[in-house]
């Protein structure tokens, strides 16, 4: 009986170990600005989404913000689309241990580029 007893404690440490290495129920917040990089005002209304999870998209508030919460941590391609702007991405490695705060300074469209 001391056996089976001490057979099952091994299996259940070995099984906690497993759940909690996949990193599962951890998440993280991902905030941000756009802003136009030639004067420094912020741009309203540019989609920013997760390439990787289109559940997470928003467009930025009037003061160019945006926010995503309780983001699974991972790694995720942040785009920044704005009308009349180039869109820009950047890769971010979103971890427990810290929020991950973005600006982006978006570059005007040639007027070929122009949507």
């Amino acid at each position: 009986m001391k056996v089976f007893k001490i057979f099952i404690s091994v299996v259940c440490l070995l099984l906690s170990f497993n759940t909690f290495g996949q990193g599962e129920g951890f998440y993280q917040s991902i905030k941000g600005t756009s802003l136009d990089g030639a004067i420094g005002i912020p741009v309203f209304g540019a989609k920013v989404y997760l390439v990787e999870d289109s559940s997470f998209s928003t467009k930025t508030d009037i003061n160019g913000k945006f926010m995503f919460d309780s983001v699974p941590v991972g790694r995720y391609t942040v785009v920044c689309d704005a009308h009349k702007y180039e869109y820009q991405e950047r890769v971010v490695l979103l971890t427990s241990a810290k929020q991950e705060e973005l600006t982006f300074n978006l570059i005007m469209a040639s007027f070929n580029e122009v949507k």
